[in-house]
């Protein structure tokens, strides 16, 4: 019995050692590129996980996408402008979705915010990536970037997946403009 109790106690600590994706993680990401709210904008968005739902069927799913692209869609969805008090707008609707659930009424709004990759490849990065550690999954990202070799992450099948993955990782990160990378943010 001590034993269970032992093991048990050892899952519990192993797991909030492994932390996913957080609320501080979500703010980072959307502040990140917003000059309303953090005085700065570049060209190399972060990642945000967030769940939207379907229009037509009401089913939820949760997806990885730049927050740029969410940004833009909260923009379309309120029509909001994109001036400075648009931008505190977007920040301010964005924060208040409950667990980051977004539903896009405007076809464009639902557009901006799309997804190339299917349940299936998702379970097959989860997979592949399973052994790895936190730290492990850091190194190999900063390591890409001086890479000369394209990883298979890097790949336009996999590189929003393996975002989704680190991101669930609790790993924050975003894709580089000038090499379309992936990179940590923290």
């Amino acid at each position: 019995m001590r034993t269970l109790l032992a093991l048990f106690c050892l899952s519990i600590v192993t797991a909030r050692a492994e932390p996913g994706y957080t609320e501080r993680m979500f703010r980072r990401a959307m502040s990140k590129d917003n000059l309303a709210v953090s005085g700065s904008l570049s060209m190399s968005p972060l990642y945000v996980l967030i769940t939207v739902c379907d229009r037509k069927s009401g089913a939820d799913r949760v997806i990885c996408v730049s927050s740029n692209l969410l940004a833009g869609a909260i923009h379309e969805e309120y029509g909001l402008p994109y001036d400075m008090a648009g931008q505190r707008k977007e920040f301010e609707i964005a924060m208040s979705q409950p667990k980051r659930r977004f539903c896009f009424h405007r076809s464009k709004a639902a557009e901006n915010i799309t997804y190339g990759y299917s349940p299936s490849t998702l379970v097959e990065v989860r997979r592949r990536l399973a052994n790895m550690s936190r730290a492990q999954l850091r190194a190999k990202v900063d390591r890409q970037g001086t890479v000369k070799e394209t990883p298979w992450w890097h790949t336009e099948k996999y590189q929003d997946t393996v975002a989704h993955v680190l991101l669930e990782r609790g790993i924050l990160v975003g894709y580089a403009d000038n090499t379309h990378a992936l990179y940590c943010d923290e």
